[in-house]
């Protein structure tokens, strides 16, 4: 309890091979109580409640943060 979730974005795991679930749902989460930020990533196939992992976070993220996933070939597309 006491924990609010923003926006959740598909990020696709490095072996999947097109448009299915094969991935992770990354979001950013924010604790009332302790007032701390934290990442998390799911299962996109199990949707476990269940996190594969938390990684704290050094600042507050506010609530309303747009997120998204860019690949490494759509980073390199846009920066060149």
């Amino acid at each position: 309890g006491g924990v609010v979730g923003g926006e959740p974005i598909f990020i696709p795991s490095a072996d999947s091979t097109g448009p299915d679930d094969t991935g992770y749902i990354g979001m950013f989460l924010w604790d009332l109580r302790t007032r701390e930020s934290s990442f998390v990533l799911y299962d996109a196939r199990t949707l476990s409640p269940e996190p594969v992992v938390e990684l704290q976070v050094p600042r507050r993220v506010p609530m309303g943060f747009h997120a998204l996933w860019v690949s490494k070939a759509e980073f390199r597309r846009q920066s060149a």
